[in-house]
């Protein structure tokens, strides 16, 4: 019996690895909103099903991720009013710690004064405009993320009545 030495062209496995990696690169981003959106997809698999039983699929789909949007607006808006409506207490904090350090130093001159404002007004900017520069990006990830429970959900997952089905994530 003839063995045959079989001699990868390396040409082909270049160019192989370079197609793989910049599909790598460039679906790189959508990696993580897919991911995430699989898991919620499987955490709310069990609702899909029971809504599935009263209705279409692709309407069941749809609702559950309508609900899953919603939750996520109403907690974003509960942590957005809970730091807004703690403002005093965190404005009395810090005019607290003001006060005590003022007690154990001696008074500052305009000067160190100016430069410790011009300090923190800096350190704001640094931190506020990435936040709103990034914005069309977290949008991006958000329609990303919602649109990817809603296609996981609207594969076939068994949503005919009395046919509990394979979950799209499952193999056969």
């Amino acid at each position: 019996m003839v063995f045959e030495n079989r001699r990868y062209d390396i040409f082909t496995i270049v160019v192989i690895f370079l197609i793989l990696l910049t599909v790598f690169i460039v679906y790189f981003l959508l990696a993580t909103p897919i991911i995430l959106g699989m898991t919620l997809a499987v955490v709310l698999y069990p609702f899909h099903q029971r809504l599935c039983q009263r209705m279409k699929e692709s309407a069941s789909a749809a609702v559950v991720t309508l609900i899953a949007f919603l939750v996520a607006v109403i907690l974003l808006y509960l942590v957005i009013s809970t730091l807004l409506s703690g403002k005093e207490f965190i404005l009395g904090m810090i005019s607290a710690i003001v006060g005590w350090v003022g007690l154990l130093m001696p008074p500052l001159p305009g000067a160190s004064i100016g430069t410790g404002l011009e300090t923190i007004v800096m350190s704001l900017k640094l931190f506020l405009i990435p936040l709103f520069v990034n914005i069309p990006a977290m949008v991006y990830f958000a329609f990303i993320f919602f649109l990817s429970v809603y296609l996981f959900f609207s594969e076939r997952a068994g949503c005919q009545p009395g046919d509990p089905g394979v979950p799209p994530w499952k193999t056969e």
